[in-house]
């Protein structure tokens, strides 16, 4: 009984250092450890933070305002049912609904461009990944360009050229189906996949172009700064990319989803994924940064890769 004692003593001894020196490592992860010219960026999309849907000579033509017309949210704790399309279309599009302005205005990037921008920069983002609203591009699907459309996102551009070392890729204003990785075994799927993708598919050069934690918003209406949460899920992905580069993996990217809230698909205003959060109750959709933003920031400004206090303080290792 005693020899059991002593061999079950020492087991949890080893495996305490074990799960020291992997905490120590995990904490000692800075953005050099990736590879010369890894990106690091957020993104959005463009018919979820602009806003403006009907303004400036845009017809609402996108796949996304027909869906928006129809959908469908999600219950919520059992508070909420399914809403009816011609319920949806009341909130959204009946000129006299308080919540029209949310969707027609949705973040407003189109009016705070520059604001946003500079957040990012602040933020030290690699890259910027958005879409290209073709409805404010080309309203009609073929023919004339939109003059205002045009010169949005030609500002859009600039301001990132100016500020944010700029890359861009398309994203789907209507999101494709993917892989859904939602429950702790995801990192390890994550890991899985890229070793999948190294060994049948001749290792292919991979982004991760969206991985984002969402939370309800405040029942009360208030701001929530402290999304102490989503720094550690955003921080095993990160490691779980760096060890899969290490193990050969030909990973040149990773970008959170979202920069700031958004008008999710599928969650509407229910589920907010923002490192930048939105006050949808001020007039301007005043931003704030929370506690993750800070987390990312100090990141890519260098620190080490730990999860932060909501005070901004680093957590120790």
């Amino acid at each position: 009984m005693e020899r059991s004692r002593g061999n079950s003593s020492r087991l949890r001894l080893l495996l305490a250092v074990l799960l020291f020196e992997l905490v120590s490592a995990a904490a000692a992860i800075t953005r050099d450890d990736f590879p010369e010219g890894f990106v690091f960026g957020a993104g959005s999309s463009a018919y979820q933070v602009e806003g403006a849907w009907a303004e400036d000579e845009k017809k609402a033509k996108h796949l996304g305002d027909i869906h928006a017309a129809g959908l469908c949210a999600r219950p919520c704790n059992g508070r909420r049912g399914c809403r009816s399309v011609s319920q949806v279309q009341g909130m959204f599009f009946n000129p006299m609904s308080p919540r029209r302005g949310l969707l027609c205005k949705a973040m407003l990037m189109v009016d705070q461009l520059q604001e946003d921008v500079r957040l990012m920069h602040e933020m030290g983002l690699d890259a910027y990944r958005f879409s290209i609203s073709w409805p404010r591009l080309i309203p009609d699907g073929l023919g004339a360009v939109n003059q205002k459309g045009l010169e949005y996102y030609n500002s859009l551009i600039d301001e990132l050229l100016k500020h944010v070392p700029f890359k861009s890729s398309r994203h789907q204003e209507f999101k494709q189906p993917g892989l859904g990785l939602q429950n702790d075994d995801a990192p390890w799927a994550l890991r899985k996949l890229l070793e999948h993708l190294q060994i049948k598919y001749a290792n292919p050069p991979v982004i991760i172009y969206e991985n984002g934690a969402g939370h309800e918003p405040d029942p009360s209406g208030g701001l929530l700064y402290d999304d102490e949460f989503r720094s550690p899920f955003l921080q095993v992905y990160i490691e779980a990319a760096l060890q899969s580069i290490r193990n050969g993996s030909n990973v040149r990217g990773y970008f959170v989803w979202s920069f700031m809230d958004v008008f999710e698909y599928i969650y509407a205003y229910e589920f907010q994924f923002g490192l930048i959060g939105v006050d949808y109750g001020a007039e301007g959709r005043t931003r704030y940064p929370r506690s993750s933003a800070r987390w990312y920031a100090g990141f890519l400004h260098g620190g080490e890769l730990r999860t932060v206090a909501p005070d901004g303080s680093r957590a120790s290792s």
